[in-house]
């Protein structure tokens, strides 16, 4: 109890959202041909589940 008079622990008022919030990193713009490939991937995989699905269907 001693260090808490002298100051060398924070006072618990000051440990809780009183802090300065830390700020999130910036979100960096992605690139248009990721996006446009993910986009092309995505197309595909569904493609191929449509596909499958019509292979298996029963007729």
């Amino acid at each position: 109890m001693t260090r808490a008079r002298l100051g060398d622990l924070p006072n618990r008022s000051t440990i809780g959202p009183q802090r300065e919030p830390v700020p999130c990193r910036p979100r960096v713009p992605e690139p248009a041909m990721e996006r446009l490939m993910r986009w092309v991937a995505w197309g595909l995989v569904l493609l191929g589940t449509a596909a499958g699905l019509w292979d298996h269907w029963p007729r």
